[in-house]
């Protein structure tokens, strides 16, 4: 894979992390960043079932959907990175998860290890995806299907969002990039983490 001067990868969308950050006022909605390769650890989440977490070997690319109103930029890994339930104990607030003690803690952790100075990790939002003021890059229909690494089929991932209030449901995006939803122990989704970079 060829970079040039500038970190840039092959073509104008494809930058390397340095490059990304030598040339943030070049980066556009769309743009994809080859990150480090890092491994998370093997993680156990307390619970009254607990929850575990294999060791997760990591080498992707992250796409930029969006930004924040204080111009960071909004992230998502390109691939569905593992299956996994939400929460084993149908916890409704999605901060409280299992799935995102994990992410936003020993996930965002091998991260920032290697480099990638994520201020957050997590799960896009209901919004983010589908709503009416969605991230830019979901504005297109197409870019809600995503695949795992053997990229033969398309498969459904996990959103923060519960679905109702009164039972641990939370929305996912199908294979069909159409909205769906499942109950938090449902370990059939996959994840596909958001993250944010500074501006």
């Amino acid at each position: 894979m060829k970079t040039n001067d500038d970190g840039i990868l092959e073509t104008r969308t494809l930058w390397t992390l340095d490059g990304f950050n030598k040339n943030k006022a070049r980066v556009q909605i769309g743009d994809r960043i080859k990150l480090p390769d890092f491994t998370v650890p093997e993680t156990e989440i307390k619970g009254q079932t607990e929850m575990s977490f294999d060791t997760l070997k990591v080498s992707d690319k992250a796409v930029i959907v969006g930004k924040e109103t204080n111009g960071d930029f909004i992230l998502v890994f390109e691939h569905c990175l593992f299956a996994s339930a939400v929460d084993l104990n149908d916890t409704k607030d999605f901060e409280k998860t299992q799935l995102n003690q994990y992410l936003s803690g020993e996930f965002l952790k091998a991260m920032q290890k290697v480099g990638i100075a994520g201020i957050n990790c997590g799960l896009l939002s209901y919004d983010e995806v589908f709503g009416e003021k969605r991230l830019a890059h979901f504005k297109k229909d197409r870019n809600r299907i995503a695949f795992d690494f053997e990229e033969d089929f398309s498969k459904w991932y996990w959103l923060c969002t519960s679905y109702k209030a009164s039972a641990a449901d939370f929305c996912s995006v199908g294979d069909n990039g159409y909205a769906l939803y499942y109950g938090a122990g449902f370990t059939g989704n996959f994840v596909r983490a958001r993250f944010v970079l500074a501006a």
